[in-house]
């Protein structure tokens, strides 16, 4: 059995005599990824503010049972082209506030939302329906934008459909999904973050020659 739930692992650990666990961490990680086309992402200081205001360390700590590492960039933690030096983004809830203000959002006291030339913060959060770890992080994430104003809406799709809405294509606002890092050669995020085929890639294009 590979990948098992942390909930699982963990009620396994009781009879671990029957077992054999071969712990270590996957060479890919998990992400919320943004359709960038879309005018609530298109600013990566936006960007960066959502991210200041999820706890990751509590979706590890809690969810994930300790199971896990908070990523710092999309190379991978013990890819040999990460940069250990670059700290994660920080849990910084009031900053990402500031930032969004900043940006002109305004807080709507009576419907507790952002509101910015008469649009809602608001947007959908798609993730595969048969994952569980998924469906929890996406409520997690849902009650730490609350917070701040940030309405989600967590829409559990069939994987191939999901797979369709965002691979190749932006007919979303963000997912839920996971992407490998850089560990046998840099050319795997060539491959992956740059327009080679078709014009698109698999992982978001860049046209930046440094990244």
């Amino acid at each position: 059995a590979t990948e098992i739930t942390a909930h699982n692992y963990r009620i396994m650990r009781y009879i671990q005599d029957h077992f054999h666990f071969n712990s270590y961490f996957l060479n890919h990680y998990h992400l919320l990824l943004y359709n960038t086309h879309h005018y609530l992402f298109a600013n990566a200081v936006i960007r960066n503010a959502i991210g200041m205001s999820i706890d990751r360390t509590d979706i590890v700590d809690t969810i994930l049972e300790g199971n896990g590492r908070i990523a710092n960039g999309f190379m991978g933690i013990d890819s040999p082209y990460h940069d250990p030096a670059a700290p994660p983004l920080p849990y910084d809830p009031g900053e990402g506030v500031a930032i969004l203000k900043s940006d002109g959002w305004t807080l709507d006291p009576k419907a507790g939302v952002l509101v910015k030339n008469g649009r809602k913060f608001s947007f959908e959060l798609l993730l595969n329906e048969t994952s569980e770890i998924d469906y929890r992080v996406a409520r997690n994430i849902k009650l730490n934008l609350s917070q701040i104003g940030i309405q989600v809406t967590v829409v559990p799709v069939p994987f191939e459909k999901l797979q369709k809405r965002y691979f190749q294509n932006t007919d979303f606002e963000a997912v839920l999904t996971e992407y490998g890092g850089a560990y046998d050669g840099p050319e795997r995020l060539l491959e992956g973050w740059t327009p080679l085929i078709n014009g698109k890639s698999s992982g978001g294009v860049f046209n930046s020659p440094e990244v």
